[in-house]
């Protein structure tokens, strides 16, 4: 099962893709936001895979990368191991046993947790010379 199918509404994404579904076994990550009053985690990462194609105003700003920033909600078993400026990662989402969804972001930093919920909180595009740039 595609990640997409984890989330509570894969609109916005399928919208931008089509059917070819981003691949985040190669992600940039920018930022890992703990927020203690939801119990939430909120990933903002570049896609390796850029739409084949993509919206209007992306093409006028010249963008090559897609941004997004993904929300889990009711998080428990955060483990977070490492540190260090390489962004490069391995997202994988899986369903967990019970309820819910195993999360593994893989790197320099290794985060494990399980989210209850997950959803795409923000999608944009940048012009990248980094992990992006490419077309899906």
């Amino acid at each position: 099962m595609s990640w997409i199918e984890f989330l509570q509404d894969a609109r916005s994404v399928r919208a931008i893709y089509g059917d070819v579904i981003p691949n985040l076994s190669e992600v940039e990550v920018h930022e890992i936001r703990f927020d203690t009053r939801g119990s939430s985690v909120i990933l903002r990462l570049d896609l390796a895979d850029y739409p084949l194609n993509p919206p209007p105003k992306w093409v006028e700003q010249q963008a090559n990368t897609v941004q997004i920033e993904l929300h889990f909600s009711e998080v428990r078993g955060v483990e977070l191991s490492g540190w260090g400026t390489e962004r490069r990662a391995s997202l994988h989402v899986d369903e967990a046993p019970g309820s819910g969804y195993e999360v593994a972001c893989i790197g320099a930093s290794r985060l494990k947790m399980v989210a209850r919920w997950i959803a795409i909180r923000k999608i944009s595009a940048h012009q990248s010379a980094g992990l992006g740039g490419g077309v899906a």
